[in-house]
């Protein structure tokens, strides 16, 4: 009965994986997703390998659908192993499309006003898109503004930089501005300051 009752929530999940684009609300997604696909075991399900639209192969139809949920932009392209031609990008994107990222709540927002889970849950759209870029860390804003600045990771680190004290009683250390800094911390707020960027030039006074 147990086996029975794990078949008919693999069929209701693969049937909602089918229904690929437009047949229901996000919500009514979201539900299944959170009550009947993250509740199963894939282990028990029957192996039958599923060739995914990112070139990844999935050993049932259970894993194909807990990644459905995650990335609602991947679908069924055929059932059986996925061939050598229908990988998708690079060595890199095909890894990373097939690796599951951790359940951290790190949101981070992209160009196409869509806020990713964390980074990694970024990245993996990034493989599908590659206009896709960084706007902003944290929700993407409601409503979207009219136009969104994409930013580099440099920027980005330095939000996180130039947000954070530097410790004290630190080695001082000379910059290629000629400037001695308090810390290697100072340095770096400089760098992402500076127009030019400021270097480490030694250890110590200048």
């Amino acid at each position: 009965m147990k086996m029975d009752y794990f078949f008919i929530k693999v069929v209701v999940a693969i049937c909602f994986a089918i229904l690929m684009k437009g047949t229901q609300s996000q919500t009514s997604t979201d539900t299944l997703c959170k009550n009947v696909v993250a509740t199963l075991d894939c282990s028990l399900d029957t192996p039958r390998n599923i060739c995914a639209t990112n070139g990844v192969t999935y050993p049932s139809g259970c894993d194909f659908a807990k990644v459905h949920c995650q990335r609602p932009d991947v679908h069924i392209k055929y059932e059986g192993s996925c061939l050598e031609s229908d990988a998708v990008g690079d060595s890199f994107c095909r890894d990373l499309l097939s690796y599951s990222c951790p359940v951290v709540s790190s949101p981070v927002c992209a160009n196409d006003n869509k806020t990713y889970d964390n980074f990694c849950r970024y990245q993996q759209a990034k493989c599908s898109n590659k206009d896709l870029q960084l706007a902003l860390l944290g929700v993407c804003p409601t409503p979207p503004p009219v136009t969104t600045t994409t930013i580099s990771v440099f920027e980005l680190i330095c939000q996180g930089i130039l947000n954070t004290p530097c410790p004290d009683n630190q080695p001082q250390v000379c910059g290629s501005d000629g400037v001695t800094y308090d810390s290697g911390c100072d340095l770096e707020k400089a760098n992402c300051i500076a127009a030019s960027g400021v270097t480490l030039d030694k250890t110590g006074p200048c």
